[in-house]
């Protein structure tokens, strides 16, 4: 005798709403998800034995247009400062809203809000909460880029910072025009706030000062004592003291690159107005929240990614074999256009490293059994689904689920060791990660997946020109397997369109079926494999000095002029695998500079002379621009 299935009580679905209806469901599945991620994730040594426990979560579902509309804030947050830019990035996100679809968003702090956009299906909206939670928010509560930047508190900072800035706006004497002329000078400067994590123990600028001084005291000692001794010895003790006279001489002692946080100093700046400070202590200290986040881009993408598969695909999970092909779509998302992604794109190329690290360091630790509460679902007239008639119903019924008090499956699940896995989220940020990992081993592993995407799109372009009657001298089966060879076709079919074109629209022929931009995607990608044949050393180079937000410039305070003339110097570091900083923001960065300083300001670099085709002529020289009121002047130092 079976015993008839009931559903919990006041359990209808005829009676819900679709939200309602929507918001159960997926609060069934997030409680599965979390015991998945349990399993894999939360009780994982990284994180049980250092204390660390994921972020609470906070879901809001949201419209599509208000999903687009917080894309105009950095932290995806309303509560973030007004900015005349924000109106202006809302708008962009709008007339762009139908070339892409922004499926959730999630913050950094603690707890974290995950939106989620009421369009989603159910299957992706499942794939994207793993995608958030078990993704984003996961590795910001482990990465020590993260730790620093107080998440707990974050969402009351966010806040204050508006109210302050609404209430400087509603003041007469300041209004938006007022305010925004600060935060401008300030948003333009927001890279410059030095770099996380803030070296510990490290002497402040006066405790610097104090030791130099201390360090002179005991110099002219030596000297007078010393000196009479061994005029060799006074004449060297007398340089040492004129090389850290020199050094007391400047203002900082140590130059810093955080050039917000010298600003918002009143030792350093004594006439800006405390209203003004405020706004660039604001502006500072936002821009050091939001900086882990562009610094650890590959490897956030790339991470939650790769959970979101190993998540859904659980023991604990369960997921329909009806939502297989539509999780299917979604873990190929950014593989399933152009294989440029794989070298550019953060989440195919960071997915890539992270299963490169698992298969590099990762193992079996053996065969554990999981205990999971059955799944059900009701339907309106109070009948129960469950197993192969559940699997069956989710294509045609409206259904609750619910998971049953009282039965349970148990399976077999091979648990794995991820030691090296939290290590890397723990400890590293994009620079690191993409230099040590994207080396030459998974480099040819993925030249060899885009060359045989390459090889598979010509297979079918042959097909398509043979089927539409096109001659063979664009026909070309068997394919060669030299790249070379390869290239050589596609720039006949890139030339063969160009002539289809001028032929079409002068005569009305067909016109070539083969796509150029395809074409040029293929083309970029063999050129790419060649060059790695040619100089692997050089392509590694190429693709990690992207990352990590290190094309930044180093500009550092060098000294504020006021032992000497009275010019604040800032000096930039000179990078020859970057070349020359364009000169327009040279001079943007000097006029906001000044700004915010109220005095003149000089910027040190390096320029490059260069030909008609824009190749360096010659070696870099010095190269100084200067402002004192409005106008920035430049000249060649030598």
């Amino acid at each position: 005798m079976t015993t008839k299935k009931t559903a919990p009580d006041g359990l209808n679905p005829s009676k819900m709403t679709d939200i309602e209806l929507d918001v159960h469901n997926l609060g069934v599945w997030d409680e599965r998800r979390t015991r998945a991620a349990d399993l894999d994730m939360w009780s994982h040594p990284s994180f049980a034995e250092q204390g660390l426990e994921p972020f609470p979560i906070r879901y809001r579902l949201i419209t599509d247009n208000t999903m687009l509309d917080l894309t105009a804030y950095d932290m995806m947050m309303p509560t973030d400062i007004p900015h005349w830019s924000n109106g202006k990035k809302a708008e962009q996100a709008r007339k762009n809203a139908k070339n892409f679809h922004v499926f959730e968003a999630a913050t950094s702090m603690k707890p974290s809000i995950v939106w989620l956009g009421v369009t989603n299906s159910p299957p992706m909206q499942v794939n994207v909460m793993a995608h958030a939670v078990d993704g984003h928010v996961a590795l910001c509560a482990i990465n020590f880029l993260f730790q620093e930047c107080e998440p707990e508190s974050a969402f009351n900072r966010f806040a204050l910072w508006k109210q302050k800035v609404t209430k400087l706006i509603r003041d007469p004497r300041w209004g938006w025009e007022g305010v925004e002329y600060i935060l401008d000078a300030a948003n333009a400067l927001d890279r410059h706030v030095g770099w996380l994590p803030t070296i510990q123990g490290r002497p402040t600028d006066d405790q610097l000062r104090e030791q130099l001084e201390q360090e002179v005291e005991t110099l002219r000692e030596r000297i007078k004592i010393e000196g009479e001794v061994s005029v060799a010895e006074e004449k060297v003790l007398r340089k040492k003291l004129q090389a850290v006279q020199a050094q007391l001489s400047r203002h900082p002692i140590a130059r810093t690159n955080d050039l917000l946080g010298y600003l918002a100093d009143p030792a350093n700046t004594p006439n800006m107005l405390p209203e003004a400070r405020m706004l660039v202590s604001i502006i500072r200290e936002r821009a050091r929240f939001l900086q882990p986040v562009g610094r650890t881009k590959y490897m956030h993408e790339g991470w939650a990614s790769y959970w979101e598969k190993k998540i859904l695909t659980s023991a604990h999970m369960g997921i329909p074999f009806a939502w297989a092909f539509d999780l299917a779509k979604a873990w190929s998302m950014h593989d399933s256009t152009v294989a440029t992604s794989f070298y550019f794109d953060p989440y195919s190329m960071g997915v890539r490293v992270w299963e490169y690290i698992d298969r590099k360091y990762g193992y079996d630790e053996g065969e554990v059994e999981v205990v999971r509460p059955r799944l059900m679902g009701v339907d309106g007239e109070g009948n129960v689904y469950e197993g192969l008639e559940l699997e069956n119903a989710f294509m045609s019924k409206r259904l609750a689920l619910f998971e049953s008090e009282t039965e349970t499956d148990t399976l077999k699940y091979m648990k794995r060791n991820y030691d090296k896995f939290f290590e890397v989220a723990r400890t590293y940020e994009d620079n690191r990660f993409l230099n040590e990992f994207l080396n030459e081993e998974l480099l040819e592993h993925i030249n060899g997946e885009a060359l045989n995407w390459a090889a598979r799109f010509m297979t079918r372009a042959n097909d398509l020109l043979k089927r539409t009657g096109w001659g063979p001298q664009v026909i070309f089966d068997p394919l060669p397997t030299s790249v070379d060879d390869l290239l050589a076709i596609i720039q006949t079919w890139l030339q063969e369109s160009q002539m289809a074109e001028m032929y079409h629209e002068n005569m009305g022929t067909p016109m070539f079926p083969l796509p150029p931009l395809i074409l040029q995607h293929i083309a970029q990608v063999l050129m790419l494999v060649k060059s790695f044949d040619r100089n692997k050393h050089a392509v590694r180079k190429q693709l990690v000095m992207r990352t990590g937000a290190h094309f930044l410039p180093n500009i550092y305070i060098e000294d504020d002029g006021r032992d000497t003339d009275g010019v604040l110097t800032l000096k930039h570091d000179f990078d020859p695998t970057w070349g020359p900083l364009l000169q327009s923001e040279c001079r943007d960065t000097l006029k906001y500079f000044r700004r915010l300083l109220g005095k003149p300001v000089r910027l040190l670099t390096m320029e490059q002379a260069s030909d008609r085709q824009g190749n360096p002529v010659g070696d870099p020289y010095p190269y100084e621009y200067f402002i004192e009121k409005d106008t920035v002047k430049e000249r060649r130092l030598s």
